[in-house]
C-alpha cells in the first residue's frame, strides 16, 4: 500500500493532467458539435441530432450569417433586374471550430447557397457537407494553424491516427448534409455526400410550397 501511495505521489501531476485532458475531451464531445464529429466515426455514424447541432453552430457565427444574407440580397437584386427567380452559387466561408467563439482552429467550408423567389418572397437554402473522411490537405492545413511545434506534431499525429483507422475500416467515414431545415438535411455514411442537384430539387419543391426561410430584410417588390 505504501508503495502505491509513493507512486501516486510521484506521478500526481501527470495523473492530474491526464484526468484534466480526459475531462476536457468528454466536455468537448458533449458540448461542441465539431468535436462530437470525431466521436460519430467511432459509433457507426452520427444521427440527425449532430446535424441540428452543427446547423445551430453555423447560424450562430456572424460570417456565416452574413454570407447567407448577402446571397439572398444578391438574388433579390438579380430578380429585380429580370435575371430569373432562382439563384444558386458555391461560396466559401471561414468557420470557427473552437468552442464558445474563442479564437483557435478554423476551417473553410464550401457552401452551396440557393435562393428562390416565390410569390414575391425570397426563400434561401444552404448546403454544407463537413465530415470525417480522408483528405490529403487536412494535416498541413490544421497543423499550419499551430503556434508551437508540439501543437503541430500533436495535430498531425491525431489526424494521421484517424486516417489510419479509416483506411483499416475500423471506424466509419461519413458526411453531414447540413441545411437550414431537417426536411433537407441528412447523414451520408461513406465518403459520398448528397448530390447538389438532389438538394436543389428538394429545396425548390419546398420553397414552391411556401416552406423555407428568409435570411435578410430585402423586399422583392411588386
Amino acid at each position: 500500500m505504501k508503495r502505491v501511495v509513493r507512486l501516486l505521489s510521484r506521478y500526481r501531476r501527470s495523473l492530474i493532467a491526464l484526468a484534466g485532458t480526459v475531462a476536457l475531451g468528454i466536455l468537448l464531445v458533449q458540448t461542441v458539435p465539431f468535436a462530437r464529429m470525431a466521436w460519430g466515426t467511432l459509433t457507426g455514424g452520427p444521427g440527425i441530432g449532430l446535424v441540428q447541432d452543427v446547423r445551430h453552430e453555423l447560424l450562430g457565427q456572424p460570417p456565416f450569417q452574413e454570407m447567407i444574407a448577402e446571397h439572398e440580397r444578391d438574388a433579390v437584386r438579380r430578380h429585380r433586374r429580370g435575371e430569373g427567380a432562382s439563384f444558386q452559387r458555391r461560396r466559401l466561408v471561414r468557420v470557427n471550430l473552437t468552442p464558445f467563439g474563442l479564437p483557435g482552429f478554423y476551417d473553410v467550408f464550401a457552401v452551396r447557397v440557393r435562393t428562390d423567389i416565390v410569390d414575391r418572397k425570397p426563400y434561401t437554402s444552404f448546403l454544407a457537407r463537413p465530415g470525417v473522411v480522408i483528405e490529403s490537405n487536412s494535416a498541413p492545413f490544421f497543423s499550419g494553424q499551430c503556434e508551437s511545434s508540439v501543437c503541430e506534431w500533436s495535430i498531425r499525429g491525431l489526424i494521421g491516427t484517424v486516417y489510419q483507422l479509416l483506411d483499416w475500416g475500423l471506424v466509419t467515414p461519413y458526411r453531414l448534409n447540413v441545411t437550414e431545415m431537417d426536411e433537407t438535411s441528412s447523414v451520408s455514411i461513406g465518403t459520398e455526400p448528397i448530390a447538389t442537384s438532389e438538394w436543389a430539387e428538394r429545396s425548390l419543391a419546398l420553397h414552391r410550397q411556401g416552406k423555407g426561410r428568409s435570411f435578410s430584410e430585402s423586399p422583392v417588390g411588386p
